[in-house]
């Protein structure tokens, strides 16, 4: 998968123990109530994770998502958030003042729609990366209340009805 200005170079597979039970990690109280729930799948161990190394270079993005993206947009859909969002954080347009002390210098604001001249994820910083996150949870929010919309999720459901 690839936009413009990105690709997923590695991605975990989902760690579930059947079709929409996916792995659990609880803290679950030492009582009888754990020993009921003991051969469910309600606490999984850590070690049951997948583990990976990757090389990174500057500019790498690395996401740590739920479900609740994943099950909602396709990976063509993340990194078109993720393309606009960098490119927009980047955009540098003049601004100029309009109060006398500004002497007529120009601003330069990040937040202005422009034509990006430049797209380095370097440049972006934690803030960016929370404006990021919230971009990619509203976009999922919003495909997962629309009906009309085809999910992953709901991709994967059709699939298993059909070799039913």
């Amino acid at each position: 998968e690839m936009t413009q200005s990105f690709q997923i170079v590695k991605r975990s597979k989902e760690q579930q123990h059947s079709f929409n039970t996916p792995y659990q990690l609880a803290n679950i109280p030492k009582d009888k109530f754990k020993a009921k729930i003991a051969d469910q799948f309600w606490s999984d161990e850590p070690t049951l994770a997948d583990t990976y190394q990757v090389k990174l270079k500057p500019g790498d993005i690395i996401m740590l998502a739920t479900d609740g993206l994943f099950d909602n947009l396709f990976k063509h859909e993340i990194l078109r958030v993720v393309d606009d969002f960098v490119k927009q954080a980047n955009c540098i347009t003049p601004k100029l003042l309009s109060n006398e002390r500004s002497g007529g210098d120009s601003l330069f604001s990040r937040n202005r729609p422009c034509v990006p001249e430049y797209n380095h994820v370097e440049d972006l910083d934690a803030d960016d990366a929370r404006q990021l996150a919230i971009k990619l949870a509203q976009s999922a929010y919003t495909k997962a209340h629309n009906n009309d919309c085809l999910t992953p999720f709901g991709k994967r459901v059709n699939k298993l009805l059909k070799n039913c």
